[in-house]
Formats: structure tokens, C-alpha cells, sequence
């Protein structure tokens, strides 16, 4: 059981970070009252597929901040593409007879990042009228056997003039006043 007192089948044991993702973005609304909640993890072996190694991939249910995380991207360095954000036709790939729902989906073939994105935003409460970002940056932060540091320039561009870091203030200006 996450937080928000779904029970969750466990139909794939390889996908049980997006529990604790669930967790935190269910406590970021309930208990911290965001209106806006990121989440980035490198969440699935089909983003790869999908937007490359060079592109993250974005879901959002915020047109808004999908359009700002994609221009931080490109400003960045750190690319992202936007994935399919249709939950009407993909939570069903989430069904389980024995609990209320799975951990991973049914077909492997349907927009499997896209999916596994919206099993982290259904833990979002219905009441939540804020706005929800998921990068999936699985294949985006290595090449060969090195860490690339993917996406830490695209937080720092979409946040760092919100820190108490003179520092990262100072690097995040150019970015913030190209994101408006």
C-alpha cells in the first residue's frame, strides 16, 4: 500500500521505484501543499526507445510547464521530448482483480513510459489542481561507462533563481529570462 492507501499488485519486481515515486508526489500534494510537483528518476528502460539517448522524456498534465522544461531543455543542453499524456486510454493498463491496480502494465506495447509516468501521477489525488512534471531520463544519463549529469543544467535553468545560492542565482539568470 503507497501513501495514498491504493494497494498496488506487484506484477513486475524490477518496477518498484515508481512506489516510491508514488509516495513522494502523493506527499508533496498532501502534506507539503505544492501546486507544482516534479518528479525525475530514471523510471524505464522504454524511454530509451522512445525519445533516445539524447532526449529525456516529459509528461505532464500542464501544457504550461511542458512548454517551459522543453525550452529549458533546449537553452540547457538537456533535451527533453514530449511523450503521449492520455490517461483516459492508458490507466486501464493498470487493472488488477486483487488490488487497486498493478505496478507495471499489461501491454508492453502501448506507450509503456508514457504508462508507467501516469501510474506516478495517479497517485495524485482527484482535488489536485495543480500541475505534475515526470522526466524519465533513463537512457539519457550515460554514454559508454560514464555518467553524463543529465538533467541537473535543466533543474538548475527552470530553478535555480529560487535558491538561497548567490551561485545559483547567478548561473540560472540566463536561463530563467529566455523561459518566459
Amino acid at each position: 500500500m503507497v501513501l495514498t492507501g491504493k494497494t498496488v499488485e506487484i506484477n513486475n519486481p524490477d518496477a518498484e521505484g515508481r512506489l516510491i515515486l508514488a509516495d513522494g508526489v502523493a506527499y508533496a500534494e498532501k502534506k507539503l501543499g505544492s501546486d507544482v510537483i516534479f518528479d525525475v528518476a530514471t523510471l524505464t528502460g522504454a524511454q530509451g526507445p522512445t525519445t533516445g539517448k539524447y532526449h529525456g522524456a516529459i509528461l505532464s498534465n500542464s501544457a504550461v510547464w511542458e512548454a517551459k522544461v522543453l525550452k529549458a531543455g533546449r537553452i540547457t543542453g538537456d533535451c527533453v521530448f514530449p511523450i503521449v499524456y492520455c490517461p483516459e486510454l492508458h490507466l486501464s493498463e493498470f487493472n488488477s482483480e486483487i488490488a487497486d491496480m498493478k505496478n507495471s502494465v499489461a501491454d508492453y506495447h502501448n506507450a509503456t513510459s508514457s504508462c508507467a509516468g501516469l501510474f506516478i501521477a495517479s497517485h495524485l489525488s482527484t482535488k489536485f489542481s495543480g500541475s505534475w512534471v515526470h522526466i524519465d531520463m533513463a537512457a539519457t544519463v550515460a554514454s559508454k561507462e560514464r555518467a553524463t549529469g543529465y538533467g541537473v543544467s535543466l533543474l538548475v535553468g527552470l530553478f535555480g533563481s529560487e535558491s538561497n545560492s548567490s551561485y545559483l542565482k547567478f548561473i540560472s539568470t540566463s536561463y530563467d529570462t529566455n523561459l518566459t
